[in-house]
């Protein structure tokens, strides 16, 4: 079987697993282990273990950083969809309707 998210850096694979990982164990009895492991991660900085919730305006427009921060993507790919058309992009910021569309579009096609 090959990687789904083929845009994923080394690290993006490995927060996916480790985020896997971490769904598995939040429903476990034991979810004060879970919170102990969270507390000690962002103490050393890794604030990324604990998802957030957060809303998102479709209609915002965000940086490339912006958006690999807000859904886990690489940077690179908001690039590259924004130069290619797939995105709308007006001075160097991103349509965050159409990131979400075109990455849904680009998740349905490579899982068949």
């Amino acid at each position: 079987m090959r990687w789904p998210w083929p845009q994923d850096s080394r690290e993006d694979k490995a927060r996916r697993v480790a985020q896997s990982y971490r769904r598995l164990a939040q429903g476990l009895p034991e979810q004060h282990l879970v919170d102990a492991l969270d507390h000690h991660w962002i103490d050393l900085g890794q604030s990324w273990v604990v998802p957030t919730q957060s809303t998102i305006n479709p209609d915002d427009w965000v940086t490339a950083d912006e958006a690999a921060e807000l859904f886990s993507i690489p940077a690179k790919s908001v690039y590259d969809w924004g130069r290619r058309g797939h995105v709308r992009k007006v001075h160097s910021r991103y349509n965050v309707g159409d990131i979400i569309r075109y990455s849904q579009t680009r998740g349905k096609r490579t899982s068949t």
